[in-house]
């Protein structure tokens, strides 16, 4: 198993990662490209069943990647255009209204942003830190349409990974100091979720020198960052969390997986009762999660190259779908606008030089549905 990586998130099936125990990431997208289109959706927002935006990035004829966006009317998706730098692409999106959305990523100049309006995306200017060689957001929650977050990672000066994080007041983006855990190589925070201004909660993983990872989790007053105590599974390595959804101050649910002793890499859940983060057990499955959402204490959906329902129950495992003609998918990002109805994004991979295609499938509380989206 690999550590994650800000720069594709498809890198996570496609090999294109960096070992645990580096300081340096992959290369960046714009290094990456073969002359052949590659498409893939890395976020969605739903605000209803009718409602959803979902984006990503795709390389054009030259291998360049370039930004890209996808909406859903609760019937069909259709293109949006999106007017941002090439080799470029974006993450995460977060819509704290219908027809108000944020999405972040990464471009070759540092970090990208753009703005929904209902009918239009617009580029938003967002910081990098000082000296920073590579940025990007990966993330990104709105508690409001004056308040949202993101989260992510940076290389410095001296090629060293750390967390990155900015704050959006409804106006511009500003960068927010981010504490990393020391002694260790690097730090990244992969998600984040944010219940009120005040209250926010990010997952990710900081690693070490020994190809050893280990869960992050930081916490936001709306004031400052501060680290969170996370556990780590039991006889593993590798511990990372890439996926956290709060319904409220006292509660939160955190996905990702680690590397078992066998070989394995099992999912990875963990819970915020608002004190302590606590392990989940009876998940099942091999493989990534990369996303969570939830629309009530017992009532979860995970995604990533399998899929997980909570339920009062507990948790079970189910099979997504891989597209006829394919032979392999993965769904980076999940929205439920009810606990039955909800949306995932990602990208299924078509052939054997690795040409990923845009993926959409839908939830019904029982199984997972192809939706026929435009690459």
């Amino acid at each position: 198993m690999a550590r994650r990586v800000f720069l594709r998130p498809w890198a996570l099936a496609l090999a294109v990662t960096l070992a645990a125990g580096s300081a340096l990431m992959a290369s960046p997208a714009w290094a990456q490209g073969s002359g052949a289109s590659e498409f893939a959706l890395n976020g969605v927002a739903c605000t209803g069943p009718s409602n959803c935006l979902a984006v990503g990035d795709y390389d054009n004829s030259t291998g360049a990647s370039e930004p890209l966006s996808e909406r859903w009317n609760g019937t069909k998706w259709s293109e949006l255009t999106v007017h941002g730098p090439v080799y470029s692409g974006l993450q995460a999106v977060s819509c704290p209204a219908a027809a108000e959305c944020l999405a972040v990523g990464f471009s070759r100049y540092g970090t990208l942003a753009e703005a929904w309006n209902g009918t239009a995306w617009t580029a938003v200017p967002s910081p990098a830190p000082a000296g920073a060689i590579e940025s990007a957001l990966l993330s990104i929650s709105c508690a409001s349409s004056r308040s949202c977050l993101a989260v992510g990672d940076y290389l410095n000066g001296k090629s060293t990974e750390l967390t990155l994080a900015e704050a959006w007041n409804g106006s511009k983006w500003s960068l927010v100091p981010s504490p990393d855990r020391s002694g260790v190589t690097g730090s990244e925070l992969a998600a984040v979720s944010c219940t009120r201004a005040t209250s926010c909660e990010a997952v990710g993983d900081s690693f070490n020198s020994t190809g050893n990872s280990a869960t992050l989790a930081e916490r936001w007053n709306g004031t400052s960052w501060s680290i969170a105590a996370s556990p780590n599974s039991p006889g593993g390595s590798e511990d990372v969390l890439t996926g956290v959804s709060c319904l409220s101050l006292s509660h939160c649910t955190a996905v990702g997986d680690y590397a078992a002793l066998n070989g394995t890499s099992p999912p990875l859940i963990e819970n915020w009762n608002g004190t302590a983060w606590k392990l989940v057990a009876g998940a099942t499955g091999n493989g990534e999660l990369d996303s969570v959402a939830c629309t009530g204490g017992s009532a979860c959906v995970a995604v990533g190259s399998y899929a997980e329902s909570q339920t009062s129950a507990g948790w079970k495992h189910s099979a997504i779908v891989t597209p006829k003609g394919t032979y392999g998918a993965v769904l980076a990002s999940v929205s439920c606008p009810a606990a039955s109805k909800c949306l995932a994004v990602g990208f299924s991979t078509g052939d054997a030089s690795d040409t990923t295609y845009n993926l959409a499938e839908a939830w019904n509380g029982s199984s997972w549905a192809l939706l026929t989206i435009p690459n």
